[in-house]
């Protein structure tokens, strides 16, 4: 009775709500990145093992370092790779591209390791590249030992930083390809994506799973719909599938898109006159409930000569204190300079030629 019941104490607690909502995560993020805003959080910054959803940064670092069409040969040392395999054979020739589909579909870590002694003769010089990305980034709870997502105690991330890792990978359209694809023939081999969300979700366009015992099951996924771009991340999630459906039901349920209207301004210039401007309208993710705000930064005086359609400042868009978007200030007519007055001696001059005429 004892034991039964300490279970269901522990089964309560892993479903204790965060954020309002019950999930099972051990770390789970709901992103937004236009606001860079975390919609639900949980641990987002608690490091954690994320194994092969390490795979999105091997993925960046190959597409960054690396000519798709480049035909490359499987190695030797390919024959120690252990885990997930899109099960190369030593000699076999593949492009960059196939095996990236290998990684990233088959989440084959036979194609991880060939793909970095391509691009870096050893996967420690690869690792090198991994992690020196981070750091551009701005990934300071993240470090990379392999590029398979392997069990080890110094390869580590945050729910956060994958998070904003992803946003970033996803602006490549390559990577958005791969990530989003179903299903491929490579060769004569047959691969399939194992992120079912693909199926499971409206707009889901990506992006990677991830699975050894010290993690747990992890998952990266994306989402888009009306223009808005949800990414969650969840590690060591016995219920990940579920909690990714649940995030974006609650996430997309707090943003929209929508355009500012052309803001309209009038301006005073030095002599005193006021000249009329505009600000172009943007396209802003907006979420309820932050405070919404919009700025102009202008002079205070304009001086002359400017012509129409000069920019003479600029307005911002920002909510909870972040900034969305900037548009330019343009002026909508010229602003001459004052005209001279005439000396004396040629306007005598001039009433003495009208006389004469």
């Amino acid at each position: 009775m004892k034991k039964t019941l300490c279970f269901l104490l522990i089964l309560l607690f892993l479903a204790l709500p965060f954020n309002g909502y019950c999930f099972s995560a051990g770390a789970l993020a709901l992103y937004e990145p236009q606001t860079d805003s975390f919609l639900i959080s949980h641990n987002i910054n608690t490091r954690l093992a994320m194994a092969s959803t390490t795979k999105i940064m091997t993925a960046v670092i190959v597409l960054e370092n690396a000519s798709l069409d480049a035909v490359v040969t499987v190695p030797k040392s390919v024959l120690s790779t252990e885990g997930s395999s899109m099960y190369l054979k030593v000699g076999e020739k593949l492009t960059v591209s196939d095996l990236l589909y290998g990684l990233m579909l088959s989440s084959g870590n036979d194609a991880a390791h060939t793909l970095a002694v391509h691009v870096s003769k050893s996967e420690t010089e690869f690792c090198a590249l991994m992690n020196k990305k981070a750091k551009e980034l701005s990934l300071n709870d993240t470090h990379f030992k392999n590029p398979a997502g392997l069990p080890d105690d110094d390869h580590f991330t945050t729910a956060a930083d994958f998070a904003r890792l992803t946003a970033y990978a996803l602006k490549n359209p390559v990577f958005l390809k791969l990530v989003s694809t179903k299903s491929i023939t490579v060769g004569n081999r047959s691969l399939t994506n194992h992120n079912k969300l693909l199926s499971m979700v409206d707009g889901c366009i990506g992006v990677k799973t991830g699975f050894t015992k010290k993690a747990g099951r992890c998952l990266v996924s994306a989402v888009q719909r009306e223009g808005v771009t949800l990414i969650c991340v969840t590690f060591n999630d016995p219920d990940d599938w579920q909690d990714h459906i649940s995030a974006y039901e609650q996430g997309f349920s707090r943003v929209k898109k929508t355009n500012s209207e052309q803001k309209e301004l009038t301006l005073k210039t030095a002599n005193g006159t006021l000249v009329s401007a505009y600000a172009c309208s943007q396209s802003l993710t907006l979420i309820d409930g932050d405070d919404f705000e919009c700025t102009v930064y202008a002079p205070a005086f304009l001086y002359s000569p400017k012509k129409a359609g000069d920019r003479v400042g600029f307005v911002t868009y920002s909510q909870n204190g972040k900034q969305l978007a900037t548009s330019d200030i343009i002026l909508k007519e010229d602003i001459l300079p004052p005209q001279k007055k005439s000396l004396m001696i040629t306007r005598i001059i001039n009433f003495i030629k009208n006389i004469l005429g």
